[in-house]
């Protein structure tokens, strides 16, 4: 059999998981730099070629057989991807929040946002564009929330550190927000 067909359809077959370079070595037999040729010969087969709709991207460690940007507005169309999953303006604050603060409680993303955020983050691990970490060491152990493959993906960035930068300053929003709900709060009796 071609390995150059077998990359291609683990490829295929991965879906949203991708495929790493050790699931290659392992399935073929054959060192990492034959499976980088036969995945750099594919990537370059797909770009020259303008009637094929697939691309090979790579995100973090693991490669992806993608539908070429180009085609977007025509596959949502097909697949009415707006209708079936609207991504909310809470939403979309919750997730930045999350992946500017990677791993972060749900409190800590209310604080930021102001109000209930249960409801964004349930609908974002729905979506699996976060899922839970493990759990937070402060009291009552909070879970912990990051983001997912999933939400590199669908923003078509390799890893969080290709996020933009911050605004000067807005590093330490949280510090900043730092509210003492006890003694600030707290009635004399002196008075």
């Amino acid at each position: 059999m071609n390995n150059t067909s077998i990359v291609e359809s683990i490829l295929y077959t991965s879906g949203n998981d991708g495929t790493d370079i050790n699931t290659f070595k392992k399935v073929l037999n054959l060192p990492a730099e034959e499976i980088i040729k036969i995945i750099d010969s594919l990537k370059e087969k797909y770009e020259k070629d303008e009637s094929s709709g697939f691309q090979i991207k790579k995100y973090g460690n693991a490669f992806y057989l993608l539908s070429k940007e180009a085609n977007t507005e025509y596959i949502s169309k097909a697949m009415n991807y707006a209708t079936k999953n609207p991504m909310t303006p809470a939403m979309m604050e919750t997730l930045a929040i999350i992946a500017y603060n990677n791993p972060c409680t749900g409190a800590m993303v209310e604080k930021i946002r102001g109000v209930d955020s249960k409801n964004a983050i349930n609908k974002l691990i729905s979506l699996n564009l976060i899922k839970e970490a493990g759990r937070d060491t402060t009291p009552g152990c909070p879970y912990l929330y990051k983001t997912t493959q999933e939400f590199l993906n669908l923003f078509g960035i390799k890893n969080l550190s290709s996020l933009p930068k911050l605004k000067e300053g807005s590093e330490n929003l949280i510090e900043e927000m730092d509210v003492d709900f006890f003694d600030s709060n707290r009635i004399d009796d002196e008075e």
